[in-house]
């Protein structure tokens, strides 16, 4: 396992704006409002964390690297 890879244990975090987010080693679940009782629950696999990535860097939001 690489070093930047949080273990498969779940690793919550909030992030703002009433969003908390959750790692469980493969996606992270972002929820809105409370985390143990979230109204609403969105899973990001890699790959659609990436595509969101790209959205963000077109509409200027963050820089290339």
């Amino acid at each position: 396992m690489s070093d930047n890879v949080a273990p498969r244990t779940f690793r919550q975090d909030y992030i703002g704006d009433g969003v908390y987010t959750e790692f469980d080693g493969h996606g992270i679940m972002l929820k809105a409002n409370d985390h143990l009782d979230p109204t609403d629950t969105i899973y990001l696999e890699p790959e659609v964390l990436e595509a969101l990535i790209r959205f963000a860097k077109r509409m200027g939001m963050m820089k290339d690297e």
